[in-house]
């Protein structure tokens, strides 16, 4: 299948002239076209009537004309807008102020003054986080017939390429599906590196910040024991719901506190995709004890 490309388009709203030059300085050098605002409002209408996809929303907090949280709850609104990631960059550091952005739909956080190199990193998160966000869109055109006949199956794989094809196929007949694919994959991701892999929280941090992880989990599928564990998803759909069961064969991790975004995570290069499928692609989200099976849900009609 042909996808359209996707492109780096960042949008950047700080009245800040200081701030914005730095910020799109150091986007350059990503090879991202900038679009910077002063103003929340002219940037929502720069959302609203351009044809641009934007990958990634660099956002201010304290504004003229209304708050980056105010323009922030105006995007999370809009249907083809909702998805996008929100970078929050401010000097508020409060962990109440942080919550009020998460509660908003800010899942990345950089205070100021901000270091360029903790950007660069949140920036290349965010899109690889929803990379896959325009051509799901064409996706879910091309295929919205394929799984709606589909009542109930049971699935293995082992692959993050395996995990990419079976998200996009089992999500086709959810009312949201471009935000059930975008938490069903988080979900079966995470199966298999912290699952089947057993790459620990600390670990990823480690590893994402010297550069190594797609070396590590290359080496850990190479195991002779590691590589050889699969992901069972049995699927389920019934008038009411879809639901989703995830089996991983790993020893389980504290999944209490990835169900949803804590402060001290939101400044984190990973680690809020659970907290993110759990508040944007289900009704429900469900891990039992001791966290290596998850149930997520879809009700019929209701959305995510």
């Amino acid at each position: 299948m042909n996808h359209r490309s996707f492109q780096k388009n960042i949008l950047v709203v700080d009245d800040d002239d200081s701030i914005l030059d730095l910020v799109s300085h150091t986007l350059s050098r990503l090879n991202c076209e900038v679009f910077a605002h002063g103003s929340p409002l002219t940037a929502f209408e720069f959302l609203q009537e351009s044809e641009l996809n934007i990958s990634v929303i660099i956002l201010d907090w304290n504004m003229p004309d209304i708050t980056g949280i105010d323009l922030l709850r105006r995007i999370k609104k809009v249907e083809r807008l909702k998805y996008i990631p929100v970078i929050m960059l401010t000097g508020r550091s409060d962990p109440d102020d942080i919550r009020q952005g998460i509660d908003a739909g800010a899942f990345y956080y950089l205070t100021k003054p901000f270091n360029q190199r903790v950007l660069s990193t949140l920036i290349r998160s965010a899109i690889n986080h929803f990379a896959r966000l325009e051509s799901l869109q064409y996706e879910v055109e091309e295929g919205a017939h394929i799984s709606q006949t589909l009542q109930e199956g049971r699935f293995e794989f082992s692959t993050f390429e395996q995990a990419e094809r079976l998200s996009r196929w089992l999500t086709h007949a959810c009312p949201d599906p471009v935000g059930a694919r975008l938490g069903l994959h988080e979900l079966l991701v995470n199966a298999i590196e912290h699952g089947n892999l057993q790459i620990t929280y600390e670990e990823k941090t480690e590893l994402i910040a010297q550069g190594q992880l797609h070396a590590e989990i290359l080496n850990r599928l190479a195991d002779p024991e590691l590589g050889l564990r699969r992901v069972v998803v049995e699927y389920i759909r019934t008038p009411e719901y879809i639901e989703f069961m995830v089996t991983d064969m790993g020893r389980g991790f504290e999944f209490e506190s990835y169900l949803n975004l804590s402060p001290e995570r939101a400044y984190s290069n990973h680690g809020r995709g659970i907290a993110m499928a759990n508040s944007m692609s289900f009704a429900e989200l469900e891990y039992f004890a001791p966290g290596n099976r998850v149930r997520a849900r879809v009700y019929s009609g209701a959305g995510s």
